[in-house]
């Protein structure tokens, strides 16, 4: 039998520093090992019934007339296929597309060590990040356009270097390794 805790014995300061340890270590523990998951409400369960309904004497099937169709009288015209670009094609195709370029490679090698595409997430390449964790897109278009929208953002078009140690470090300096990293490239 467990016996109920007593805290009679304690003064109202020792009291409310014991609860408030009680509620931040719950917190710690939601936030830590609940992160990842949400209960999803409502939830549907389906069930079907077992019983099939069957005719005891089902009536006779008529036998249907075939319909032939004519040949057609033009041979049809072949679709164009979509024309697929290169990644080079399709960064170069955005406003700040070298800057853009040389990023893919400082974060990614070209592709080569992307973690979405490792993992089969989808696309990432350029580094973007939201609360330290890689966001993958479904296309690669997508990904740089994202990319192109967070370096204009940053404000490419005034300082290249503020924006490059902004994109990397996540701090609006002059100077930094990342930006000397791509000025060599």
């Amino acid at each position: 039998m467990i016996k109920p805790i007593n805290l009679g014995g304690m003064n109202l300061k020792t009291k409310i520093l014991v609860w408030g340890f009680f509620i931040l270590a719950f917190l710690y523990l939601d936030n830590k090992f609940f992160e990842y998951y949400q209960l999803q409400l409502p939830i549907i369960i389906k069930i079907q019934s077992p019983i099939e309904r069957r005719m005891v004497n089902p009536l006779p099937k008529k036998p249907s007339k075939a319909v032939v169709e004519p040949l057609p009288t033009t041979t049809p015209t072949p679709t164009e296929k979509p024309h697929l670009r290169s990644e080079r094609e399709i960064i170069l195709s955005q406003t700040h597309g070298k800057e853009l370029l040389k990023i893919y490679q400082l974060e990614t090698s070209s592709g080569k060590n992307d973690y979405c595409r490792l993992h089969k997430k989808g696309y990432g390449g350029f580094g973007v990040m939201y609360k330290k964790k890689i966001v993958c897109y479904p296309t690669f278009e997508k990904a740089v356009e994202r990319a192109e929208y967070w370096l204009t953002k940053f404000g490419v078009d005034d300082n290249l270097a503020k924006a490059l140690c902004l994109w990397n470090v996540g701090k609006a300096v002059n100077n930094c390794r990342y930006y000397q990293s791509y000025m060599s490239l």
